[in-house]
């Protein structure tokens, strides 16, 4: 059942990580930066999957989401 809980948990905080990664991109590439007027900026979201460090954030969500819960439900 640890395994079970600690998986899920991991899920959730994989699932916010990648969210903050993208919220957190967008606002990076977005700020107040000169742009010609009459211009527009277009976001693709599948662009973000294409990063290497994307992948990294997903992993690491999921690591560290497993191990606080299972170190939390093992003691």
């Amino acid at each position: 059942m640890i395994y079970i809980k600690s998986f899920f948990f991991g899920i959730l905080t994989m699932f916010l990580s990648t969210v903050l990664f993208v919220v957190g991109t967008v606002w990076w590439l977005s700020r107040n930066i000169e742009r010609p007027p009459g211009t527009a900026v277009g976001w693709d979201i599948r662009v973000f999957t294409q990063w290497p460090l994307f992948w990294l954030i997903v992993f690491l969500g999921f690591v560290a989401g497993f191990y606080w819960e299972f170190r939390r439900t093992s003691r």
